[in-house]
């Protein structure tokens, strides 16, 4: 899995980085909501990643109004209570949307930024690539090899990492394929 991994990382601007390949998954993970303002994350592994680099492919379908798909990172272990930060591509009725927010007793306490971006990909079953590099306070966000934004931000620091589906309405399935992270040194 390495060796498919070094290449990505080359084209983000990491040709010989320190660390290693902590979590690899070629097998989509799938998560389905269908019920009025369901949230459903889930934990990738057991693993407190400080300073990271994530990819992950993701699919979604949804059948109305605003859902979205995302990765929550820097996790404390209570996705319901505990603070997070979250990374989502939403559909608001067609217009494609990224957002970032930092968490806590599942309430948004800082909109850490969002935009619409045409680098979303938003029909049904479409598929956006979504990389999150994590460095000390220094965040970036890339869709589909572009990035979107960046920040420093440093009120969490280290944490696990999750994928969640989430909806206000209607049916969303999203997946996510071929998700690793490169856990700096």
């Amino acid at each position: 899995a390495t060796a498919l991994v070094l290449p990505l990382l080359e084209e983000l601007g990491f040709p010989e980085p320190a660390g290693k390949l902590a979590f690899y998954e070629a097998a989509p993970i799938t998560l389905k909501v269908d019920q009025y303002m369901t949230y459903h994350p889930v934990f990738l592994d057991d693993e407190v990643y400080g300073d990271f680099i994530l990819q992950s492919e993701v699919v979604w379908d949804s059948t109305s109004g605003l859902a979205g798909c995302g990765i929550i990172f820097r996790a404390e272990d209570d996705l319901q209570d505990g603070a997070n930060y979250e990374f989502d591509l939403m559909r608001l009725d067609g217009a494609p949307v990224w957002y970032l927010g930092y968490n806590k007793f599942h309430t948004v306490q800082n909109n850490l930024g969002q935009d619409f971006s045409s680098q979303i990909n938003d029909k049904p079953n479409s598929q956006n690539t979504v990389t999150l590099v994590m460095q000390g306070a220094n965040m970036q966000f890339y869709i589909n090899g572009k990035r979107v934004h960046y920040l420093d931000y440093s009120k969490l620091t280290e944490g696990r990492i999750a994928v969640i589906s989430w909806q206000e309405s209607g049916k969303t399935v999203c997946t996510f394929s071929n998700t690793w992270v490169w856990a700096l040194k």
